[in-house]
């Protein structure tokens, strides 16, 4: 599967089999993750990065720059290493293998204003009743503008593979409006520990979590 069917597959939410699926956040950032229950991890699993990360909208440099890659990479492998997860040089001695993917997408919406100002206020002859002079009281006239505005909604999707049989044990979308300049670590680093919270931490046997009496 080519990685742009690989994030639209993460987009969509088809949830596979055995696999359950949380979703948090609502009216701001969204989180879906899912996890396939039939893959333990390991009490010492070891993790490589798997080539290149793949971006949709290359031509947006918000994200697409070296720099942004290496803060990404910085922030998964800080959160990977409190989970227990250690990085090995290449993907053939790891238990599992991380790559993500970036996207942008960019839309126009268009807000309308109607500002209603004061005409008149005069005066003048009340014509045709006969009561002489009067005051008139001031009109309202309305003047609408529609603006064009720019949104723009950033997709990160990250998944842990098992190296042995090519199965997704753990993925998550995470979903947000994407800023018009480069997040910095500082940022990025608070989106990555979010997000992988929900990483099963060295040791997870396979099953469902057992729940609490």
């Amino acid at each position: 599967m080519n990685p742009t069917s690989r994030l639209r597959r993460g987009i969509g939410g088809a949830l596979a089999a055995g696999v359950a699926a949380l979703t948090i956040g609502c009216g701001g950032p969204t989180l879906n993750v899912d996890r396939d229950y039939t893959i333990p991890i390991p009490q010492s699993p070891t993790y490589a990065w798997a080539g290149q990360q793949d971006v949709q909208g290359a031509t947006d440099p918000t994200i697409n720059n070296s720099i942004i890659h290496d803060r990404i990479r910085r922030a998964v492998d800080r959160n990977l290493g409190k989970k227990g997860y250690r990085e090995v040089p290449g993907v053939e001695s790891a238990d599992f293998f991380v790559r993500y993917y970036l996207g942008v997408k960019k839309s126009t919406s268009y807000v309308t204003t109607t500002t209603t100002t004061a005409v008149g206020g005069y005066y003048g002859g009340w014509y045709g009743w006969g009561y002489g002079w009067g005051y008139a009281p001031a009109a309202g006239v309305g003047y609408t503008t529609t603006t064009p505005v720019e949104n723009r909604e950033g997709g990160f999707y990250m998944e842990l593979v098992e190296r042995k049989t090519g199965k997704v044990a753990w993925h998550a979308l995470y979903q947000n409006e994407a800023p018009a300049k480069a997040p910095s670590q500082e940022h990025i680093n608070e989106s990555a520990d979010e997000i992988l919270q929900t990483l099963p931490p060295a040791g997870t046997p396979a099953g469902p979590p057992k729940e609490k009496e």
